[in-house]
């Protein structure tokens, strides 16, 4: 018998973080999600948490990283095996999305993201201070799961650290699709989230 592990979530700790488009058709609550993924035969779900609020204040958005990331592990000791949390980190925020890592490893978390830029105020994957967070990720044998964007952007994060493991979420069209998959024939660590 196979497990299933649905590796891109976005649980939620409350109403307020679900972020399900089809919630009509999708009844998820806080209280009934476990169940009803069960219910469809999936063993494991990872992801992080993700909320679409806006912050124009840099220390706002870090609130709101620090909010997700504490409903992660919030989650992980909720749901325990089912759930395998993920991180978010912020390139204005170098230092303490290093720290972050850190403290993921210490508890034996190794997943960043899915990363959602658009939603967190940044967009750029080989922004020299995303690359600098990378690097810690690197040293703590991290995944890196992220929100498929600019094909250039996302080729150089991927060269910059061939030591690191990338799971491309949302692949896209046909042309964008293709790209992935030369990606992935020219880098062993890169790998795509259908």
């Amino acid at each position: 018998m196979f497990e299933i592990i649905d590796f891109h979530t976005h649980p939620f700790l409350t109403d307020g973080q679900n972020i399900c488009n089809h919630k009509a058709v999708i009844p998820m609550t806080t209280a009934s999600s476990k169940e009803y993924l069960q219910g469809l035969a999936i063993h494991k779900i990872c992801g992080s948490v993700v909320s679409t609020d806006c912050y124009t204040e840099p220390g706002d958005m870090w609130k709101k990283i620090q909010r997700n990331n504490a409903s992660a592990y919030a989650l992980q000791e909720r749901y325990g095996d089912f759930y395998i949390p993920g991180i978010h980190v912020h390139p204005l925020f170098v230092k303490e999305s290093c720290e972050e890592i850190e403290k993921a490893a210490k508890a034996g978390v190794r997943l960043i993201g899915e990363l959602v830029p658009y939603l967190d105020g940044w967009k750029e994957y080989d922004d020299p201070a995303f690359l600098e967070i990378l690097d810690v990720a690197e040293v703590y044998h991290m995944v890196v799961s992220f929100h498929s964007s600019d094909e250039d952007k996302m080729d150089n994060m991927v060269k910059s650290h061939p030591d690191l493991t990338f799971v491309a979420a949302h692949p896209g069209e046909y042309s964008a699709f293709m790209r992935h998959l030369e990606r992935m024939k020219h880098s062993e660590n890169y790998h795509l989230d259908l």
